[in-house]
């Protein structure tokens, strides 16, 4: 078992109706969500998960109540790497919000799934995914579960997209996930309310959204939703 650390970097935060993270549960009611990127320390080559995106960009698309925490170069500084030192990164899904600053990674090549590569092409999606983004990034298309090196590797967990793919990565405490469609701890399981999981709120199919969080609870020693808040306090996984 692999000992790497995963290094949350939160980058921006802004409020949500709660039906966008948790199928049909809490309309009305908003939960402020997070946007990462993840860095993960030990690993060689240098691996990054996702790239974020920031508050400007959100602003400058309308979403006005987005709000700033931190610049990603900056976040990045503090493990004493760069951008430009990250030989992959890892795109969870080609949403903006997790592709926005891919092209500041001037040197990695960008492993993603072949079915979502597949979808941003297909006129059902055209709003989906703004293809300026990650056009001529360097792609390293993966078919399914792959093993990326030693102790890290892709789960494909489509649903909330054709092609979502979480991130399996060995820590001193067993397998921690990073669950590649947007979730918060409510999509994991609600105790109080007798829930196992609540499926993405944002989905391209509902029935593979949710078997793909049974896969990732099954899958999982520590669980890391996407979204979720309590990341900007913590700044290690484990």
């Amino acid at each position: 078992m692999k000992n790497y650390i995963v290094r949350p970097i939160p980058l921006c935060k802004g409020a949500r109706d709660r039906t966008q993270l948790t199928y049909r549960q809490g309309s009305g009611e908003k939960v402020e969500i997070c946007c990462y990127a993840w860095y993960i320390q030990g690993a060689k080559p240098e691996i990054m998960v996702d790239t974020g995106t920031t508050a400007e960009w959100y602003h400058a698309h309308g979403v006005s109540q987005q709000e700033h925490i931190q610049y990603l170069e900056d976040s990045m500084a503090r493990f004493n790497v760069r951008p430009e030192d990250i030989d992959i990164v890892i795109l969870t899904h080609l949403h903006a919000d997790h592709v926005e600053q891919a092209h500041k990674f001037t040197r990695a090549r960008f492993y993603v799934q072949k079915d979502e590569l597949e979808a941003t092409r297909h006129p059902a999606m055209a709003t989906e995914y703004v293809t300026s983004l990650f056009a001529g990034l360097d792609f390293e298309v993966l078919d399914g579960d792959t093993r990326i090196t030693d102790g890290i590797r892709v789960i494909f967990t489509p649903g909330h997209t054709p092609g979502t793919q979480s991130v399996a990565v060995e820590t001193a405490r067993g397998i921690a996930v990073i669950s590649g469609f947007c979730s918060i701890e409510d999509n994991f399981g609600n105790e109080a309310k007798g829930l196992p999981v609540a499926a993405p709120g944002v989905y391209a199919n509902l029935l593979q959204a949710y078997d793909s969080i049974i896969k990732v609870k099954q899958t999982a020693d520590i669980l890391i939703p996407l979204h979720d808040m309590k990341y900007t306090h913590i700044g290690a996984i484990p």
